[in-house]
């Protein structure tokens, strides 16, 4: 299990081509190795002592 975090347009972002979203880029290949993925943009308060918005992703092994 890890978690990642990162500003919150990466949610929004695209492939320099256009042709994809960063996020589901990074959401297909985390999957091709196996992992379970729940993504959400949240603020970071909740969590840490600081508030601003944060995309995190958390990923389990997906025989978990």
């Amino acid at each position: 299990m890890f978690l990642l975090e990162n500003v919150p347009g990466i949610a929004t972002a695209r492939t320099p081509d256009g042709a994809e979203s960063v996020l589901q880029v990074i959401l297909r290949d985390l999957r091709a190795c196996g992992y379970s993925v729940t993504w959400k943009v949240l603020d970071s308060a909740s969590l840490l002592p600081q508030t601003r918005k944060r995309c995190l992703l958390y990923t389990s092994d997906a025989a978990d």
